[in-house]
């Protein structure tokens, strides 16, 4: 039982990367096989990741509780708990799971925000490797929107639209954001602030680094996020401020 508990704990970290720099156990080790990646939030994903719990508590339930021990019989109830309660939401195809929420973007905990704070927070800057993977990290940040975007018309076809006060506010931390200069961004001034604290990273390398990641931003990252601006504005002019979740397809069983 605990090796099929193990492999699902392996499985689900194998397929967020963002949570497992979150642990940060193998962050900058010779097995760091994620520090370069972002976590899928597409449609898609989501329904792949409902796939694998419904697979990993069918195999959870194949052991007999009564075979197990005290320790291994908490696990097992703990496990299935989980998982029903997870697996619940497939009713419910417009929940996120990962953020226990129907609208991927918000003000609050909105993926918009979560991946530069994920970025400023959680990445680890300790040598020249992690700082390349920080660069190839935010370069990722225009795949991410476009999986966030879909992930949102995914869910305004079922008539699932944030409330018109929730997308205008977060416009406004998105313009906010992207109203300051690539040099005087978050992003940018952080991974400088981590490179000049490293000794081995020479300053010719300092330099060509920032060069690129200034580049990224300028070319990928805040082209994106005009994106997602200009999604939000055309899904504000349709939207309400009905914000129970009432409203929501089967919003009473929600």
């Amino acid at each position: 039982f605990n090796h099929a508990v193990d492999r699902a704990t392996i499985e689900a970290l194998w397929h967020n990367p963002e949570f497992l720099s979150f642990i940060g156990i193998i962050d900058n080790t010779l097995i760091d096989f994620h520090s370069d990646k972002l976590t899928d939030v597409s449609p898609g994903q989501q329904k792949k990741l409902l796939a694998r719990l419904r697979k990993n508590q069918d195999l959870f339930k194949s052991y007999n509780r009564k075979d197990l021990n005290y320790q291994e019989k908490i696990t097992y109830d703990v496990l299935t708990w989980y998982y029903s309660l997870l697996l619940k939401t497939d009713n419910f195809p417009y929940h996120v799971i990962t953020q226990l929420s129907p609208y991927p973007v918000n003000q609050l905990n909105g993926v918009q925000n979560e991946v530069i704070n994920f970025m400023l927070n959680i990445h680890r800057i300790e040598d020249r490797k992690s700082a390349e993977n920080y660069i190839t990290r935010v370069s990722c940040f225009d795949q991410k929107v476009n999986q966030l975007i879909a992930s949102m018309k995914f869910r305004e076809k079922m008539g699932v639209v944030p409330p018109q006060f929730i997308l205008l506010r977060t416009i406004k931390t998105m313009n906010s954001f992207k109203a300051k200069p690539t040099e005087k961004s978050a992003l940018y001034s952080h991974f400088l602030k981590s490179i000049n604290k490293i000794k081995e990273i020479t300053p010719v390398t300092k330099l060509r680094l920032s060069k690129k990641l200034i580049s990224i931003l300028k070319e990928k990252v805040y082209p994106a996020y005009n994106k997602l601006v200009n999604y939000c504005n055309k899904l504000a002019k349709k939207a309400t401020d009905e914000a129970g979740v009432w409203k929501l397809p089967q919003g009473k069983e929600y």
